[in-house]
């Protein structure tokens, strides 16, 4: 895990073209593949702990992150031209 948080700094406004909002969303898509790491090596630990209604609620958490993860890539690959 890592202990400080770097955001892509996009400024305050939206991407303007399209060619930002692909950047955009491959960075989203890949660091929010990273926080799903994280969150299960977490729950990993906490069943470790003897915390598993902690562990498997995070668990559940992780799956509903997985599935906006799978989201998001399909709205990259579009947007990127790579339509299946």
């Amino acid at each position: 895990m890592h202990d400080h948080h770097e955001h892509h700094d996009h400024g305050d406004r939206p991407a303007a073209t399209r060619e930002e909002a692909v950047a955009l969303l491959h960075y989203s898509l890949h660091h929010n593949e990273h926080h799903l790491s994280e969150l299960t090596e977490l729950a990993d630990t906490l069943e470790r702990e003897g915390l598993g209604e902690a562990a498997a609620k995070l668990r559940l958490a992780a799956g509903s992150y997985g599935e906006g993860n799978r989201l998001l890539s399909e709205a990259y690959d579009l947007a990127a031209g790579r339509e299946g």
